[in-house]
């Protein structure tokens, strides 16, 4: 039959052409997963000069099931004012530990127990002379979270073989945070070749009081990243024009799912938006949690996050939005283009007014450009 031969060509044809895009469609996704796990690996190893240490990073970002490995523990670490301090404070500076509540042993190397108590006291009465002025960004002892443990050397089980953050919390305060980085600001620990391992041993894990968020909002009205400089009011603000990301939020109780009792990085990132920047939740398109970091200069962790904003919201929407922590946290807002030369030309000309935990967040950003939006 003269007709099955065409019949037959057109089909092995049509089956020829499917295999091929199957096969190109693989390459395309293999080739692309290469490039991104070699920009992640940079962005490990790039790290030097900022004094940052990468603790975990998503493979683009962490989802619901790469994040599944988050707990709060029972232990908790909460230091008390001196009693005759107390009497001073302003009833607007909130509450304090009647004691010292401590799960763990303070002990750093090469400090003997004696000069570790002398410099705890001493800590103890020069914050509590900050609350009790109000003065250097202490105006409330809100709760938080400090890191007991956190690497994301664990792996999905699918064939991408994701990288999984396990993190593991215990509950301390304000307080307690500012007097140990106090301490730790007069005892030498050498951070250079610092370890995910030695972050996570009973000696450092204590003084690891702080967890925040580094937030980079994205415009999608105009394709724009919003950045901040930092109210000389807020906690570490100073008079010089310091760049900030768009967002900077201390994870606390309020992050915390209320049915599954875990930490909720997602709910710390949409209270930190509305808090500084007065955007609802509402108004999010979605929310992507790319890296967890230590950043050795201050002792803290941190974790990047980006937002993407729905397009009814501009620029002046938010910047005219006076927030509740707006005039607290924040002294100016502005934009940089949302193109990856842009925002490699802007980190290059602008990286001495910037944070390290700046820097390393559009990088962070950076190397996920071609996964992002």
């Amino acid at each position: 039959m003269p007709w099955i031969l065409p019949i037959l060509s057109f089909v092995l044809g049509w089956i020829a052409e499917k295999l091929f895009d199957i096969l190109y469609t693989k390459v395309a996704i293999a080739w692309q997963n290469k490039k991104q796990r070699q920009l992640l690996s940079a962005l490990g190893q790039d790290t030097d000069s900022l004094n940052i240490l990468t603790i975990a990073s998503g493979f683009p970002n962490f989802n619901s099931s790469t994040l599944q490995d988050a707990s709060i523990t029972e232990k908790r670490l909460l230091l008390s004012p001196p009693t005759q301090m107390k009497e001073k404070f302003p009833e607007s500076v909130g509450r304090f530990s009647d004691e010292d509540i401590s799960d763990f042993h303070l002990d750093l190397p090469k400090v003997s127990p004696e000069h570790m108590d002398k410099l705890i006291e001493q800590a103890k009465t020069e914050v509590a002379e900050g609350f009790a002025a109000k003065s250097k960004g202490l105006y409330f002892n809100g709760d938080m979270y400090g890191v007991l443990f956190a690497e994301g050397f664990s792996r999905t089980l699918d064939e991408e073989e994701s990288p999984i953050l396990t993190i593991k919390l215990f509950k301390t305060d304000y307080f307690t945070h500012r007097v140990l980085e106090e301490v730790l600001s007069k005892v030498r620990i050498e951070t250079k070749s610092l370890t995910v391992a030695q972050l996570n041993s009973e000696t450092l894990a204590p003084f690891r009081t702080s967890l925040g968020v580094s937030v980079v909002v994205i415009l999608e009205n105009s394709n724009e990243i919003l950045l901040t400089e930092r109210s000389e009011n807020a906690a570490y603000g100073t008079d010089s024009k310091n760049i900030y990301v768009s967002v900077t939020e201390s994870f606390s109780s309020t992050d915390i799912d209320d049915y599954t009792k875990t930490p909720d990085f997602l709910l710390c990132v949409q209270r930190g938006m509305f808090e500084e920047l007065g955007i609802v939740r509402q108004d999010i398109n979605e929310i992507d949690i790319l890296d967890m970091f230590f950043e050795k200069n201050h002792f803290q962790d941190g974790i990047v996050a980006i937002a993407y904003v729905r397009s009814s919201i501009t620029k002046s929407d938010i910047v005219s939005n006076r927030a509740k922590d707006r005039d607290l946290e924040i002294s100016k807002i502005f934009s940089i283009p949302n193109e990856k030369m842009k925002i490699k030309n802007f980190i290059s000309a602008n990286k001495n007014s910037m944070k390290p935990q700046t820097i390393y967040s559009l990088r962070s950003y950076l190397a996920r450009i071609s996964k992002t939006k």
